[in-house]
């Protein structure tokens, strides 16, 4: 009885290696103390970015469970705009929105390779009606451009977080008051599609 047991026992242990393996293991940072629920972090960066620790529920990415979920704007994130965690199942209807597109699907989208691009145009010192049309323009034209490449990139307003313009994935960050093409075209080309745990992006 105890033998097959044991055996039993072994058989499951080679299948969840088989099964990290197969998943990347070594190759998306295991082998570093992550899972292949983290981000890699970036080796270099030409700009200020943050990484944060992956606040998905023990370590791993899931959407609420049946009758878990409050309704949005319900769950607190440790970051503003968020980074990871719990989230819905569903994605934003459209790439460029003109109403905030809710944290909980924000994050959904991030799961899936996204950059979520967040403006806020009242944040202090807020904008003119004038300048924040302007604002609103840029980051549109570069998230078109990018998503028109096939990259996968969201852009949204946020009326709570404290800087004009931010730029998350999954895990990552960078916050800034006065646009920058490049600097957000950069932050796409690095970090779309890098985190991708379901293969959504091959």
């Amino acid at each position: 009885m105890h033998t097959y047991r044991s055996a039993g026992l072994a058989l499951i242990a080679l299948a969840v290696t088989a099964f990290l393996t197969a998943c990347g293991g070594g190759d998306d940072g295991t082998s570093s103390g992550l899972t292949i629920w983290d981000a890699k972090p970036l080796p270099t960066y030409a700009y200020p970015i943050q990484m944060f620790t992956n606040e998905a529920p023990e370590g791993v990415v899931r959407h609420f469970a049946a009758g878990e979920f409050q309704g949005f704007g319900s769950v607190h994130y440790n970051t503003d705009p968020p980074t990871s965690g719990r989230h819905v199942g569903d994605f934003a209807q459209n790439f460029l929105n003109e109403v905030a597109v809710p944290d909980e699907i924000a994050v959904h989208m991030m799961e899936h390779g996204y950059v979520d691009i967040w403006y806020n145009c009242n944040a202090a010192p807020a904008l003119t009606a004038t300048a924040c049309a302007s604002l609103k323009n840029s980051l549109t034209q570069v998230t078109n451009e990018a998503y028109s490449s096939g990259k996968l990139a969201m852009l949204t307003p946020d009326t709570t977080m404290t800087h004009h313009i931010a730029l998350t994935a999954w895990q990552f960050m960078d916050t800034f008051d006065d646009f920058d093409a490049l600097r957000v075209r950069t932050f796409i080309d690095t970090l779309n599609c890098r985190y991708d745990p379901e293969k959504t992006c091959t």
